[in-house]
């Protein structure tokens, strides 16, 4: 009990914990905040829109065998983006992804693959719109070129907003480790992206 204790002030425990008890609602509750994020989270790792749905999926699925089992021992974010993380590991893991490209992600995950640039009239609008959308591209192809940890780093540090501990947590490694692959990739993408800086 000393680890409920650990995260009580954590919401999102209390409601795992009130599932435990009997509580649906409370698993719908965690299904309506954590469900986006984890397909963007998904999403931004192994580049394929669908196959990001299908993951965070199976991950509310092992939350969901998890109810008689679950032990607070983290916050409880950094408990499914860790069943999430190691999911899309494996996913990239397997001999047939490995043969696929990944290509055309939207960093930001809010889209599905990238939307064709929208014509817009010609005039300074129409320049300012063609530079964002080639940084855009550019950010994305860059993020998805970066080395699995260092790209699962980035984007729990940078788009989930989560600190080194918590990421390194998620990622089952330490803080010092998730501190030295944010240094890497960050030079990675400057270095990817010199000609926009």
């Amino acid at each position: 009990m000393a680890g409920q204790d650990l995260y009580r002030d954590d919401p999102d425990v209390e409601s795992m914990l009130a599932f435990q008890k009997g509580d649906d609602q409370a698993f719908e509750t965690l299904f309506r905040k954590y469900s986006r994020p984890l397909v963007n989270f998904s999403y931004r790792l192994i580049g394929n829109r669908g196959r990001a749905e299908e993951i965070a999926q199976e991950v509310f699925l092992e939350v969901h065998r998890a109810k008689s089992t679950y032990l607070p021992q983290a916050k409880f974010s950094t408990w499914i983006y860790r069943i999430s993380t190691h999911r899309c590991w494996n996913e990239l893991r397997r001999p047939e992804r490995r043969l696929m490209a990944m290509q055309h992600r939207d960093p930001t995950g809010d889209e599905g693959d990238r939307a064709a640039v929208e014509p817009v009239a010609a005039g300074p609008d129409a320049l300012q719109h063609l530079e964002a959308k080639q940084l855009q591209d550019a950010v994305a192809d860059a993020v998805s070129s970066l080395p699995e940890q260092q790209r699962t780093a980035l984007i729990l540090c940078r788009y989930h907003a989560m600190g080194y501990r918590e990421a390194a947590e998620a990622m089952e490694t330490t803080e010092s480790a998730v501190k030295s692959l944010m240094h890497r990739a960050t030079v990675g993408l400057r270095d990817r992206l010199k000609s926009f800086l």
